[in-house]
């Protein structure tokens, strides 16, 4: 039945594309405002040993940093079955101040000076109104909760209009908190679930301050930013505030046990972080691109090794490709799905994953046109196809997911609420300095518990086996 009613709803949708009534859907940001509305479905980059201005303090500099990226001027709307972004001409920044229970204990508000801001009472009012249902709300399920945070506080300040106007542009402010941490602990990724913003901004940044600097780490809701886009801000920021050396951990020396990411009544997930050496593995793909006559992505040799492990035999990857803005589509993201099993050399796996690659960029690949149509549908019905249909979701998105972000630190890990059985992994940038002289990269899992626990024991089986030919051919 589902399908059918699904198969209708299309053919009316392509119809009113052809008469010029809807405009032609283009996809990604659907698919994410339908199946990435959990708390686990945010993903967060970071920068370590930062030095802000100090005049004016962290936070202010933060505020005025952010009223300079295009990136940050957007806000969230909640529907039922829906998140969407939708562009802001101002940027709001709130300090978060957390008591040692986790409630919220009181807010500090950095308003862009471009908007008037009501008299002090009402400011009280609506801070205090914030604060209060914010904290009743803590813990709902984050597709469901900024509504619920939205809905009593208006109905709380329904006498006080002013306030109330407040207390809604507070919610669809960024958001910062700061976290004392053990330097020792300093490259685990914060407990965002703990430190959640007040739902209608898309950016919520946690600020662990290490000696004279400051460590960044910076959580979206992917429908308000993508992977890359946020890195490069947070790359602008590094380069506008300047950072300290950082040496980053040797491979094994700081690997986090699996931890919660979810919250109740949301898809289990967990999570951990490890870093590992790509020294070798970068090598041998500068050989092998040689001898091939063919450039292999770094995530294509890395996905080649994986599928030789058990636990990533026969699987089907999906690894993510930035796809820059063209026409009157924005900068997004699409994915090459594929599984190497069915290549009988990597150079043959390599030459698809490069037009794969190159399909995304020019937005005529498959998993695009399957987005696409899935846009004609009314959400309902899209989030209950992404339910139903697992195994044409395995298909089109993959069932291990891989994203790489080669300027990033930590890069922790986006994870649909639907699909990728077989987990998310993320790597940032395989350059990173350690104490000992050597280099590393991050590697970020999302997924079932036994999954976050074992990956970076896959990763390490992997990465050995290259010093045997049998692993690249």
């Amino acid at each position: 039945m589902w399908k059918i009613l699904a198969l209708g709803h299309v053919l009316m949708g392509k119809f009113a594309v052809a008469l010029g009534l809807r405009p032609r859907p283009d996809g990604w940001r659907r698919i994410v405002g339908v199946g990435l509305r959990d708390e686990a479905s945010k993903f967060a980059v970071s920068a370590f040993g930062l030095t802000p201005p100090r005049v004016e303090g962290v936070a202010a500099a933060l505020a005025r940093f952010l009223r300079t990226e295009p990136d940050a001027r957007f806000t969230l709307r909640h529907d039922r079955w829906l998140t969407s972004r939708h562009p802001s001409e101002i940027v709001d920044l709130v300090v978060l101040r957390f008591a040692p229970d986790g409630t919220l204990a009181e807010l500090d508000p950095h308003l862009d000076p471009l908007r008037n801001v009501p008299g002090q009472a009402d400011q009280e009012r609506a801070t205090a109104a914030v604060v209060a249902v914010y904290n009743r709300t803590r813990n709902l399920p984050e597709a469901t909760r900024p509504t619920e945070l939205e809905q009593v506080v208006r109905r709380d300040l329904i006498d006080h209009p002013n306030a109330e106007r407040h207390a809604v542009r507070l919610l669809a402010a960024a958001c910062v908190t700061f976290e004392e941490v053990d330097p020792a602990e300093r490259f685990a990724p914060p407990e965002f679930r703990t430190r959640r913003g007040l739902g209608f901004g898309h950016l919520t940044f946690v600020l662990r301050p290490v000696g004279e600097a400051v460590d960044v780490w910076a959580l979206a809701h992917h429908t308000g930013a993508d992977g890359a886009p946020l890195q490069e801000m947070m790359t602008r920021l590094e380069r506008s505030w300047g950072s300290a050396e950082v040496l980053f951990p040797d491979p094994d020396e700081s690997a986090t046990d699996p931890r919660a990411c979810h919250l109740p009544g949301e898809r289990e997930v967990f999570e951990s972080t490890s870093f590992h050496d790509f020294t070798e593995l970068l090598a041998v793909r500068k050989r092998l691109s040689e001898e091939a006559g063919v450039n292999i992505p770094f995530g294509c040799l890395l996905l080649w090794l994986l599928s030789r492990e058990p636990e990533f035999a026969g699987v089907k990857f999906g690894s993510t490709v930035d796809v820059p803005a063209g026409g009157k589509a924005e900068r997004d993201v699409d994915l090459v799905a594929l599984r190497p099993a069915e290549f009988a050399d990597l150079p043959a796996y390599a030459r698809v994953f490069a037009a794969g690659i190159a399909a995304a960029r020019t937005r005529t690949s498959a998993t695009r046109a399957d987005v696409s149509t899935a846009e004609l549908l009314p959400p309902w019905l899209h989030r209950r196809m992404l339910e139903t249909n697992s195994r044409r979701v395995a298909d089109t998105f993959g069932s291990v997911g891989l994203s790489v972000l080669k300027d990033a630190k930590v890069f922790v890990a986006p994870f649909a609420d639907v699909g990728f059985p077989g987990g998310f992994i993320a790597v940032g940038g395989v350059g990173l300095p350690t104490a000992s002289g050597r280099t590393v990269g991050a590697v970020h899992v999302k997924g079932t518990r036994e999954q976050a626990a074992a990956y970076p024991d896959v990763f390490r089986r992997a990465l050995a086996m290259l010093r045997t030919p049998v692993a690249v051919g």
